[in-house]
Protein backbone atom coordinates (compact mmCIF):
# COMPACT_ATOMS: atom_id res chain seq x y z
CA UNK A 1 0.00 0.00 0.00
CA UNK A 2 1.08 3.58 -0.68
CA UNK A 3 0.01 6.91 0.71
CA UNK A 4 1.09 10.42 -0.16
CA UNK A 5 0.48 13.71 1.61
CA UNK A 6 1.55 16.65 -0.51
CA UNK A 7 1.43 19.99 1.28
CA UNK A 8 -1.29 18.74 3.60
CA UNK A 9 0.26 17.74 6.94
CA UNK A 10 1.20 21.34 7.80
CA UNK A 11 -2.50 22.26 7.84
CA UNK A 12 -2.97 20.16 11.00
CA UNK A 13 -1.67 20.98 14.47
CA UNK A 14 1.31 18.87 15.53
CA UNK A 15 -0.97 16.75 17.76
CA UNK A 16 -3.59 16.22 15.05
CA UNK A 17 -0.91 15.51 12.44
CA UNK A 18 0.65 12.89 14.70
CA UNK A 19 -2.76 11.26 15.21
CA UNK A 20 -3.36 11.26 11.45
CA UNK A 21 0.00 9.55 10.88
CA UNK A 22 -0.68 7.02 13.67
CA UNK A 23 -4.01 6.16 12.05
CA UNK A 24 -2.27 5.79 8.70
CA UNK A 25 0.37 3.52 10.26
CA UNK A 26 -2.32 1.41 11.94
CA UNK A 27 -4.07 0.78 8.62
CA UNK A 28 -0.98 0.42 6.42
CA UNK A 29 0.31 -2.96 5.28
CA UNK A 30 3.78 -3.94 6.58
CA UNK A 31 5.31 -3.38 3.12
CA UNK A 32 3.63 0.01 2.66
CA UNK A 33 5.30 3.33 1.91
CA UNK A 34 4.18 6.84 2.79
CA UNK A 35 5.58 9.98 1.13
CA UNK A 36 5.20 13.26 2.95
CA UNK A 37 5.87 16.59 1.21
CA UNK A 38 5.65 19.76 3.29
CA UNK A 39 7.00 23.29 3.00
CA UNK A 40 10.64 23.16 4.05
CA UNK A 41 10.81 25.68 6.90
CA UNK A 42 14.61 25.44 7.05
CA UNK A 43 14.99 26.20 3.33
CA UNK A 44 12.48 29.05 3.46
CA UNK A 45 14.21 30.65 6.45
CA UNK A 46 17.64 30.13 4.88
CA UNK A 47 16.38 31.76 1.69
CA UNK A 48 15.11 34.71 3.68
CA UNK A 49 18.45 35.03 5.43
CA UNK A 50 20.34 34.71 2.15
CA UNK A 51 22.24 31.55 3.08
CA UNK A 52 22.57 28.32 1.16
CA UNK A 53 20.93 25.45 2.98
CA UNK A 54 22.86 22.88 0.97
CA UNK A 55 25.97 23.66 -1.11
CA UNK A 56 24.48 22.19 -4.30
CA UNK A 57 21.23 24.18 -4.04
CA UNK A 58 20.92 27.83 -5.03
CA UNK A 59 19.88 30.46 -2.52
CA UNK A 60 16.12 30.97 -2.68
CA UNK A 61 14.85 34.27 -4.00
CA UNK A 62 12.10 35.42 -1.64
CA UNK A 63 10.33 37.14 -4.55
CA UNK A 64 9.70 33.68 -6.06
CA UNK A 65 7.16 33.09 -3.30
CA UNK A 66 4.79 35.59 -4.95
CA UNK A 67 3.98 33.03 -7.64
CA UNK A 68 2.77 30.38 -5.20
CA UNK A 69 1.17 32.34 -2.39
CA UNK A 70 -1.31 35.23 -2.63
CA UNK A 71 -0.28 36.58 0.77
CA UNK A 72 3.29 36.88 -0.47
CA UNK A 73 2.22 38.71 -3.60
CA UNK A 74 0.25 41.21 -1.51
CA UNK A 75 3.20 42.06 0.77
CA UNK A 76 6.23 44.08 -0.24
CA UNK A 77 8.81 43.10 2.39
CA UNK A 78 10.80 39.87 2.60
CA UNK A 79 9.84 39.28 6.25
CA UNK A 80 6.13 39.55 5.45
CA UNK A 81 6.54 37.20 2.48
CA UNK A 82 8.34 34.65 4.69
CA UNK A 83 5.58 34.87 7.30
CA UNK A 84 2.93 34.26 4.63
CA UNK A 85 4.82 31.23 3.28
CA UNK A 86 5.18 29.67 6.71
CA UNK A 87 1.83 30.57 8.21
CA UNK A 88 -0.90 31.13 5.61
CA UNK A 89 -3.44 28.43 6.43
CA UNK A 90 -0.81 26.39 8.27
CA UNK A 91 -0.96 25.10 11.82
CA UNK A 92 2.58 23.69 11.94
CA UNK A 93 5.84 23.91 10.05
CA UNK A 94 8.52 21.32 9.53
CA UNK A 95 12.19 20.84 8.99
CA UNK A 96 13.76 17.42 8.42
CA UNK A 97 14.33 16.81 12.15
CA UNK A 98 10.74 17.64 13.11
CA UNK A 99 9.11 15.66 10.31
CA UNK A 100 11.36 12.67 11.00
CA UNK A 101 10.53 12.76 14.71
CA UNK A 102 6.78 12.91 14.06
CA UNK A 103 6.98 9.97 11.64
CA UNK A 104 9.01 7.95 14.18
CA UNK A 105 6.48 8.74 16.91
CA UNK A 106 3.73 7.50 14.60
CA UNK A 107 5.48 4.15 14.09
CA UNK A 108 7.38 4.74 10.86
CA UNK A 109 11.03 4.57 9.84
CA UNK A 110 11.61 7.85 7.96
CA UNK A 111 14.13 8.52 5.22
CA UNK A 112 14.87 12.00 3.92
CA UNK A 113 14.61 12.20 0.15
CA UNK A 114 14.92 14.87 -2.50
CA UNK A 115 12.81 15.95 -5.45
CA UNK A 116 12.02 12.97 -7.72
CA UNK A 117 13.82 10.55 -5.41
CA UNK A 118 11.90 7.90 -3.47
CA UNK A 119 12.35 4.51 -1.87
CA UNK A 120 9.50 3.38 -4.12
CA UNK A 121 9.64 3.53 -7.91
CA UNK A 122 5.88 3.04 -7.95
CA UNK A 123 5.48 6.13 -5.76
CA UNK A 124 7.39 8.25 -8.28
CA UNK A 125 5.43 6.85 -11.23
CA UNK A 126 2.01 7.35 -9.63
CA UNK A 127 2.50 10.69 -7.88
CA UNK A 128 3.71 14.18 -8.69
CA UNK A 129 6.36 16.07 -6.72
CA UNK A 130 5.92 19.84 -6.67
CA UNK A 131 7.88 22.90 -5.58
CA UNK A 132 11.34 21.32 -5.33
CA UNK A 133 13.08 24.40 -3.88
CA UNK A 134 10.42 25.06 -1.25
CA UNK A 135 9.52 21.51 -0.23
CA UNK A 136 10.82 18.87 2.13
CA UNK A 137 10.43 15.29 0.88
CA UNK A 138 10.40 12.33 3.26
CA UNK A 139 9.45 8.70 2.67
CA UNK A 140 8.70 6.28 5.47
CA UNK A 141 7.94 2.61 5.93
CA UNK A 142 6.16 1.00 8.87
CA UNK A 143 8.50 0.16 11.74
CA UNK A 144 8.64 -3.51 12.59
CA UNK A 145 7.27 -3.94 16.11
Amino acid sequence: SMAMMCHMLEHFSYADGLQLLRDLRRTMKPDGVVRIIVPNAAALIAGYQGYELLPEKPILDIAEYDEINNGCAENSTDAAKLWEMLSEGHSAFYDAETLGAVLQSAGFVPELKSFRQSISKQMLVETLDILPCHSLFMDAVPALN
